[in-house]
């Protein structure tokens, strides 16, 4: 589906799809969210007309099937891909959320780790930056509150991180 993609240093460039992978990709995410949808064509044309800026792009065309099914199979009312975009951020920050048991802070402490480590392609904790020590410690706080000693603790840290 996507041929014509090529790394180039750290990033994977990718064209364009045309009509028909697209109509593929999109299906292929409803299957993935256990949808059936049988109108592929008329997402790809509410798609063009709408965000041609984001171009058809696997993560943003995943985005808008993604927001189509949150909106009850009802094309999104957004009128830009700042206002799609934005309704995905939230929606991941809920779901952060709800993994940290509704604490803000922890969930702020990942998200400003995250976003340090895909500024600079990764993070190191045993090097970790004087700035984010704090976010670390309340991210080790939580998980040291929240459960047992040994290899429980180590799954759930682990669990913790992936599912940001």
């Amino acid at each position: 589906m996507i041929k014509t993609c090529e790394y180039s240093e750290q990033f994977l460039y990718l064209t364009d799809m045309d009509r028909e992978d697209v109509e593929a990709f999109i299906i292929a995410v409803c299957k993935t969210k256990g949808v059936r949808c049988d109108i592929a064509s008329e997402l790809y044309d509410v798609y063009d007309r709408k965000f041609e800026r984001l171009r058809f792009r696997p993560l943003y065309l995943q985005m808008f099937v993604e927001a189509w099914i949150d909106n009850d199979y009802a094309f999104p009312q957004y009128n830009s891909y700042e206002q799609l975009l934005e309704h995905i951020l939230e929606r991941e920050q809920d779901r952060w959320i709800v993994s940290v048991g509704g604490d803000t802070d922890v969930c702020n402490a990942f998200i400003r780790l995250m976003v340090r480590a895909n500024i600079s392609g990764r993070i190191s904790i045993e090097k970790l930056p004087d700035i984010y020590k704090t976010d670390w410690e309340i991210i080790q706080a939580y998980i040291k509150n929240n459960s047992f000693v040994g290899k429980q603790k180590r799954e759930m840290q682990d669990t913790l991180i992936n599912s940001f």
